[in-house]
């Protein structure tokens, strides 16, 4: 108990990977809501 365990070191998380992911995640919620959005402003257009 309390011996770490070297040889199942996790690689440190690197900022730019993390925040990589944070813009990918950022740009998909964007594009989504402006799909959402033209669809609601064209459905409201239609009818």
């Amino acid at each position: 108990m309390g011996i770490p365990d070297e040889g199942r070191k996790r690689p440190p998380v690197r900022p730019a990977t993390v925040l990589m992911y944070v813009g990918v995640a950022l740009l998909a919620v964007g594009v989504a809501v402006l799909v959402w959005a033209a669809f609601a402003y064209y459905g409201s257009y239609v009818r």
